[in-house]
């Protein structure tokens, strides 16, 4: 059994260090693709408004849209500024740790706090993930043609009806990503349709579907770059859209959980 173990923690290794040499590769064509100094320019000249609503939606709606999630997952176990104070603590895992710091955090504090057992916990990352993978589904199918995305709709509803709830708050949380996107893109001196940034949207959460590396660092960008040059997005812009999205994402939560993991590592009890 441990050989086997063994085994399987080098396969994941080399599969580990495989996939981020091929995100590198991708961002080193994307970059070269992008004229540099155009780069610069799209920064040093986005639009700050933008640039500034795009965070707000992201630290005061997506956070308190997502804390609800998790509240309603966990069936009101825990209270609402638990939830809040646990995926602030996860988010900055998330972006400074690599792997699944994210759920190893929330998992931590759930135990410690609110003595949920081993089983409780793969059930709750269980229902996370299905949910999860369900809103991305919802958002899919918005790009098929209507009687199809209405079928597709339809049926990802009757197949997670017991957490039709949760799921209806993440699609919320997935359309205030999608407005962020077109607010970067915007900031950055561009511009695409609503579907446009719907497939960006899709992109991005395809390329950070498995946590290679903290705070998705590349691969996040990989997908951005990648599906808004195919939007006739210039390079340049869509590098620097990615990077402004990028930082809306991450930045203000890593500041504002940045405290509340500090509590967790030093063995606070609170969720």
């Amino acid at each position: 059994m441990v050989p086997d173990v063994q085994m399987c923690g080098d396969v994941w290794r080399s599969l580990h260090v495989i996939l981020v040499a091929a995100i590198a590769v991708a961002l080193v064509v994307a970059w070269r693709r992008a004229n540099v100094h155009g780069v610069g320019t799209a920064l040093a000249g986005a639009n700050l408004v933008l640039f500034a609503i795009a965070i707000a939606l992201n630290a005061v709606g997506r956070t308190a849209v997502r804390a609800r999630r998790t509240q309603l997952l966990l069936a009101g176990r825990v209270t609402f500024a638990e939830a809040l104070h646990m995926n602030l603590a996860g988010y900055a895992a998330g972006a400074l740790l690599p792997g699944p710091a994210e759920e190893a955090v929330c998992c931590a504090q759930l135990a410690r706090a609110k003595r949920f057992t081993v089983r409780e916990l793969a059930a709750f990352q269980l229902r996370d993930k299905l949910v999860g993978a369900a809103s991305i589904a919802v958002v899919a199918a918005v790009l098929l043609p209507p009687l199809l995305g209405g079928l597709a709709i339809g049926g990802i509803a009757i197949a997670s009806r017991r957490a039709i709830v949760p799921l209806g708050w993440l699609v919320v949380s997935n359309a205030l990503c999608i407005a962020m996107i077109g607010l970067c893109i915007a900031a950055a001196g561009g511009c695409t349709s609503t579907r446009g940034c719907t497939t960006v949207f899709l992109a991005t959460a395809l390329a950070s579907a498995i946590p290679l590396v903290p705070a998705q660092l590349g691969t996040l960008e990989a997908g951005f770059v990648v599906a808004a040059t195919q939007l006739a997005i210039p390079a340049s812009i869509a590098v620097s859209a990615a990077l402004l999205y990028h930082v809306a994402q991450v930045a203000p939560l890593v500041v504002v959980g940045v405290v509340p993991l500090f509590r967790v590592s030093a063995g606070g009890t609170r969720c």
